[in-house]
């Protein structure tokens, strides 16, 4: 965990998509991806795509937030905008 610190400690309070797949090693239409089924805790803002900083290492530290399960997604109330990439 204190690798994924380190790595974070050069980034301000909310990272770019590209910034968070950079810190989680993985790539930039992984990380969108994991964005767009909710394995990557973002925010929108507008057009862009944010990742908090705060929610990247709880999500680091606790294992969530998960895919939803098929039960939770199958639950009409939860709707979650397209987003455009």
């Amino acid at each position: 965990m204190r690798k994924f610190r380190n790595r974070l400690d050069q980034f301000g309070d909310v990272l770019t998509v590209p910034e968070a797949a950079c810190v989680l090693r993985i790539g930039r239409n992984s990380a969108y991806e994991a964005a767009r089924r909710g394995e990557l805790p973002t925010i929108a803002i507008g057009r862009r795509l944010l990742v908090p900083k705060d929610a990247l290492v709880r999500m680091l530290t606790t294992g969530y937030p998960k895919a939803p399960t098929p039960t939770e997604s199958a639950d009409p109330t939860r709707t979650r905008p397209r987003q455009a990439f």
